[in-house]
């Protein structure tokens, strides 16, 4: 859809409806494919960016203690009867240099390291 914003709004109206929590991770269709990889960012952001913190303006309403990553906080953590979800945006392709992958994967190794440490005494780990 050439990145235009019907398409982001139109998929993130249909995720909003979803009875069961639903988390989006930004893809190469929706940033990295982009003509202006900074309009696509921003779209992806407007319409998919921290959707549990819009799950209390309804119902449904979900209650899971989600964990954001700092400057990485597209990408999350959770645990939820007794299984730890992560969602990692793992970046590649083009805007970003060999250099920057390689500086977020070390990061997301070392948040997930950290996440499962402080899970490690959890009672329903």
């Amino acid at each position: 859809d050439d990145c235009q914003e019907y398409a982001y709004r139109e998929a993130s109206a249909i995720l909003k409806k979803s009875p069961i929590p639903t988390f989006v991770l930004p893809g190469d269709n929706d940033i990295n494919d982009c003509d202006d990889h900074e309009h696509g960012e921003y779209m992806w952001k407007k319409y998919f960016h921290k959707p549990d913190e819009q799950w209390e303006e309804g119902p449904p309403k979900h209650k899971l203690d989600v964990t954001r990553w700092g400057v990485l906080d597209e990408s999350f953590s959770f645990l939820h009867k007794g299984v730890l979800y992560f969602g990692l945006n793992i970046v590649g392709g083009r805007p970003y240099s060999d250099r920057e992958k390689r500086k977020r994967h070390k990061e997301h190794l070392e948040y997930i390291r950290w996440v499962l440490y402080e899970n490690m005494d959890e009672d329903d780990f």
